[in-house]
C-alpha cells in the first residue's frame, strides 16, 4: 500500500509543478485567485482559471501523449476540487490535437533470428 501512495503524491506533485511552472505562479497564488474570482460571482467563462485551465490542456496534449495528458489535467482538476473551487465543463478537446503514440506491430518487433 505504501508505494501505491508514494506513487500517487508523487503524480499529483508533477502534474502541479508543471502547472505552475507553467503559469508562473505558486500553487498558493493560482488557489487564491479562484478563491476570489468565486468570491466576486464572476460568470465562470469570465474566470482566469477557467483561462488557466484551457491553456494547460492544450499544453500537456500537445506536449504529453494522450494518457498522461489526461491523467495530469485531471491531478490538476483534483487539487481544485479538494480545496472546494466550483469547476464548470470544459469545452471538449479535439482528439485529433492529443499526441498520440505511433502503433507497434508484429512485424516491428525484434526477433532471436540471427542474419
Amino acid at each position: 500500500m505504501q508505494n501505491w501512495e508514494k506513487t500517487r503524491r508523487k503524480s499529483y506533485n508533477d502534474a502541479v509543478n508543471r502547472y505552475t511552472e507553467f503559469h508562473g505562479k505558486s500553487l498558493s497564488e493560482l488557489i487564491k485567485e479562484a478563491e476570489d474570482e468565486e468570491d466576486e460571482r464572476l460568470p465562470w467563462r469570465k474566470r482566469q482559471l477557467r483561462t488557466h485551465l484551457l491553456n494547460f490542456r492544450a499544453f500537456v496534449y500537445k506536449k504529453y501523449f494522450e494518457n498522461t495528458a489526461k491523467a495530469c489535467f485531471a491531478r490538476v482538476k483534483d487539487i481544485y476540487k479538494f480545496k472546494e473551487i466550483e469547476l464548470q465543463k470544459l469545452p471538449r478537446i479535439n482528439d485529433k490535437a492529443a499526441n498520440k503514440p505511433e502503433p507497434i506491430y508484429y512485424e516491428d518487433l525484434p526477433t532471436n533470428e540471427k542474419n
